[in-house]
């Protein structure tokens, strides 16, 4: 898949933009969060590269920034780098842009919890934006960091996850094998099923990748308000879809997908706090004893199904985010195909019932 050229890959847009008016900072504090957002953005280019985002849209609530990213998309234009403290709103038409918000309700609340995300939208792939959550914004600020320096880290570990993920997709996603090339390594029975969690787990294995180097090289470690969700992970029974199921339809054919993808995120994430082994920071500032592989360890439980996957999937991601070619986009999709499949019969294996040998006193109930 080849990249396409980005338009406005030095200078990404910053655009605030409130459902709720007193949800808005004071235009002081904005100006001065777009400052240390940039210089927070600056420092990442090592490790994520320029930025391969349009803009960063500051929001209040995830439907508003959804809004903003989809009229923008619509009307085919971009907003100014700055509105110097003011919000983005006036840019478009009142109507309009209420009720592109009223429209996004219900897929923001699927998203509930969500603190950002990326979102590519139309037909022009070089159309990036970061949504974000303007809390975020604040984190990052001197006041922020001062007052819940977990939660600045946290939020500095949140941009460059998102960063993370548009330069994946900006450098066209060079580890991820097309349906083509998976269905010629798995069949094209397997072949969809393989594609959707392969693209996801690479996707969330890339930016979380990027999550936990740019904190490590700026701040040390990574925050225990991010790296926490490794227990959240675990503690999940990860269904293992079936990779030759057919002629699904209906919520048969939704469920499938949601499973697939959600297997996909659960390799992918967990396999980059494996693969980093950084170092994890508290609230308090103080070093935990684990760092993200050892905490991983620990949490997953000795029978675990999902650590199996780990053990041949993780490898074979980083190789994919690091060196990406067509032997390593084959040996991706293979170590995950096989990796699911021994889960699968293991878990197979695990529902049957055990015969036990005879015991001496079988033999001797009469007595």
């Amino acid at each position: 898949m080849s990249a396409t050229p980005e338009k406005h890959a030095t200078a990404p847009f910053i655009a605030w933009s409130c459902a709720h008016d007193y949800n808005q900072f004071a235009p002081a504090f904005q100006i001065s969060c777009e400052k240390h957002l940039r210089e927070a953005q600056s420092q990442m280019k090592g490790i994520v590269g320029p930025p391969a985002v349009e803009g960063i849209i500051l929001y209040d609530r995830l439907e508003r920034g959804m809004a903003v990213a989809s009229l923008l998309n619509r009307e085919d234009r971009p907003l100014p780098q700055s509105c110097n403290g003011a919000s983005c709103d006036s840019h478009f038409d009142e109507d309009a842009l209420c009720n592109e918000t009223n429209d996004f309700s219900f897929q923001a609340r699927i998203h509930a919890g969500s603190r950002g995300m990326l979102v590519r939208l139309g037909n022009d792939e070089s159309r990036r934006f970061i949504l974000l959550d303007q809390r975020e914004a604040a984190h990052l600020h001197p006041r922020g960091r001062k007052e819940h320096p977990d939660l600045a880290l946290a939020a500095y570990g949140l941009l460059a996850h998102e960063l993370g993920h548009a330069r994946d997709y900006a450098d066209g996603r060079p580890g991820l094998a097309s349906q083509d090339e998976i269905a010629a390594i798995v069949g094209p029975v397997r072949g969809e099923a393989l594609h959707a969690i392969t693209d996801m787990a690479l996707a969330e294995y890339i930016a979380t990748r990027a999550e936990c180097k740019a904190q490590v090289a700026h701040h040390g470690a990574c925050a225990e308000a991010l790296t926490r969700r490794i227990g959240q992970m675990t503690r999940q029974d990860m269904a293992l879809p079936g990779l030759e199921q057919t002629d699904l339809e209906g919520d048969t054919l939704r469920q499938r997908q949601m499973d697939l993808l959600t297997a996909g995120y659960l390799i992918g994430t967990l396999s980059a706090y494996r693969e980093a082994r950084a170092p994890i920071r508290d609230e308090d500032g103080k070093h935990f004893p684990l760092n993200t592989e050892q905490m991983l360890d620990r949490r997953l439980s000795k029978n675990s199904l999902l650590k199996g996957i780990l053990d041949k999937a993780a490898p074979a991601l980083e190789r994919a985010a690091r060196a990406p070619d067509a032997a390593v986009r084959k040996e991706l999709v293979s170590s995950l195909s096989s990796a699911i499949t021994e889960a699968q019969q293991e878990k197979q294996d695990r529902k049957r019932p055990k015969i036990s040998e005879a015991s001496f006193g079988d033999w001797f109930d009469e007595l």
